[in-house]
């Protein structure tokens, strides 16, 4: 209950935001999904989570938008992020394949209302330290 909360004052905070009025990263978006289920098989197990939104822009774009509760402030969004990573990583690759292609990925900081869009190189470095941590595990 508290995820699907927060998860609908995320997006009722991002449509009332100027992020979505202006061209840019999801502006004028024209097909939207909210808690999307993706999956991911990594050396024999499968990783399953729910974005937090997903759009499809009039340009013909995806985007992953996680939205986040954390209360920082704005200077510590790119600090903040590093520790989200591996689950955005995981999402992005999650979601790829059935996409089609790469997503971009929005984290969104519900406080301070802050948008911060991750490198597609860091999420898949973030993924190779994923499949590196399981290819070391073994299988029961």
């Amino acid at each position: 209950m508290v995820y699907t909360l927060r998860t609908s004052f995320g997006l009722k905070t991002w449509y009332n935001s100027s992020h979505t009025a202006t061209p840019g990263p999801c502006g004028g978006e024209a097909i939207s999904w909210h808690e999307v289920p993706v999956a991911l098989s990594l050396d024999g197990r499968v990783i399953r989570g729910a974005v937090d939104a997903v759009f499809h822009s009039r340009d013909d774009q995806w985007f992953l938008v996680d939205f986040k509760a954390d209360r920082i402030k704005p200077e510590g969004v790119a600090e903040r992020t590093e520790e989200y990573l591996v689950q955005l990583g995981l999402y992005q690759a999650g979601a790829e394949q059935p996409l089609g292609e790469s997503p971009r990925v929005i984290v969104y900081y519900l406080f301070p209302g802050v948008p911060m869009e991750i490198n597609r190189d860091r999420l898949l470095d973030a993924q190779g330290q994923v499949e590196a941590l399981f290819s070391g595990l073994s299988t029961f």
